[in-house]
Order: C-alpha cells, then sequence, then structure tokens
C-alpha cells in the first residue's frame, strides 16, 4: 500500500488505499481492516489500483482503522510472498454528533429561559442573533441560561437559538425557538374602601392593563356581582 498518506475523516466518508502491483494482471487482493479481513478485491487489471473502503466508525466518538495487504494472487495463480507485501495505512474516523437543541419549541414567562441541550460527540456551542439575547455563563453550557433585554412592550417575543456540535470537523446544528411572554411586574385593584350606601353600590376602579393583558374581578368574601368584570372600572351590585 502507497502514496495516499494516513488520513482522518467523519464517519460515512471513504477512506482510499493505493495499491501497486507487479506479475500477471487479473489480481485478487486481499486486505484486512484492524484484524479483519475484508473481501477481497479480483479482476484487477492496473498496476496502481485504488481501493475504495467506507468503516463503520459509529461505535464510539473516534475509531482508529489499520490497513494491510494479507494476500495477493496474479491471473497465473501466483501467490506474493509475505514480504512482497508491504505498507500499511491508517484512518482515524470520527463520529458526526447528532445535535439535539432540546425541545422545538417552548413559553416561558419573563426574560429567562434555562436552556436545555442533549450533548453527544464533541463539543457544542449555542449561537443566536446578534441583536437578540445574552448567555450566562458561557455560550459552551449545553444548559445555559439565556436572558433577553425585559424592557419589550408587546404581548411577546420568539428568539431561535443554535446549538451545533463539533467532533473534530464533523458537525451538527439544532435549533429551539423560545418565546418570551411579557410578565405582569405589579398589579394594584385600587384603594381599599370604608362605605355606606342606600343603593347596594360600590364602584371600583384598579390600574390600567396593557392591551395585551386581561383581568377579571371576583369576590373574596360576601356577596357581589360585577357589571363588566373584565374591565378595570367595575360596578359592584348587591
Amino acid at each position: 500500500i502507497t502514496s495516499i498518506a494516513d488520513t482522518t475523516i467523519c464517519n460515512g466518508q471513504t477512506v482510499k488505499l493505493r495499491v501497486t502491483l507487479t506479475g500477471a494482471p487479473g489480481w485478487t487482493l486481499g486486505y484486512n481492516e484492524n484484524s479483519t479481513a475484508v473481501t477481497p478485491v479480483s479482476g484487477i487489471t492496473g498496476s496502481n489500483f485504488t481501493i475504495s473502503r467506507i468503516p463503520d466508525g459509529s461505535a464510539t466518538a473516534s475509531s482508529v482503522f489499520n490497513y494491510t495487504i494479507t494476500s495477493l494472487k496474479d491471473n497465473n495463480n501466483c501467490n506474493a510472498i509475505t514480504t512482497g507485501m508491504t505498507g500499511s495505512r491508517k484512518a482515524i474516523v470520527y463520529r458526526v454528533p447528532v445535535a439535539n437543541a432540546g425541545p422545538a419549541t417552548t413559553e416561558v414567562c419573563g426574560p429567562v429561559y434555562q436552556l436545555a441541550a442533549v450533548p453527544t460527540d464533541g463539543s457544542g456551542t449555542w449561537t443566536w442573533k446578534a441583536s437578540t439575547p445574552v448567555l450566562a455563563p458561557f455560550p459552551t453550557a449545553f444548559n445555559s441560561k439565556v436572558i433577553i433585554d425585559s424592557s419589550f412592550t408587546v404581548a411577546s417575543k420568539t428568539y431561535s437559538f443554535y446549538w451545533e456540535e463539533k467532533n473534530w470537523n464533523c458537525a451538527s446544528k439544532d435549533s429551539v425557538k423560545v418565546t418570551f411572554f411579557n410578565r405582569i411586574d405589579s398589579i394594584n385593584a385600587g384603594k381599599d374602601l370604608n362605605i355606606q350606601t342606600d343603593d347596594n353600590l360600590v364602584r371600583l376602579k384598579a390600574s390600567p392593563i396593557a392591551t395585551f393583558e386581561t383581568g377579571l374581578w371576583s369576590v373574596v368574601t360576601g356577596n357581589g356581582d360585577f357589571d363588566s368584570p373584565t374591565s378595570p372600572e367595575v360596578t359592584v351590585r348587591n
């Protein structure tokens, strides 16, 4: 085995082994992948022949495969002697990560979310659009905490976060979409009242609510009927 150097590839890619042969064309070549014999290659007519082999590197994060010639027979049924079969090649095969950024979509109340990627092979990094949020403590933690600007005045904002894993140069990327709902920072039902009334009516006035919020009045103790229970300003009867 000559010419083509040792190589490093991702699982599923091809290793090429160049073999230089002498003798009568019509060779049958046997070779090993590590200690396992590979199906012999027959009918070789050229003196410079390239074997294409896809090793199975799915068992571990990285695997080493060594290739050596074990037998060679020419068209006249002459076998090469052991000392005439020289050379070996090595391939390092890295398993391709399967990136998993966690649930595809999620919703939270407020500006904070704990990301939940599922690590596989190699190392991972979170990315996002530069103008979006920041991560803490660092973007390489699979469970990094994302914090967005909490000053937004709309009902919600949605951002996508990308988890990319690299094992050597073998890479995989997945994304999660997070919707952050604007939290209610404070609520005010109005001043407490002590009143006397002849018509059994009470007027209540809560603080205004945002256009994307809803409110609902209810009776904690006693009796009362609301003329518009979802309005901040309401009349209570009875």
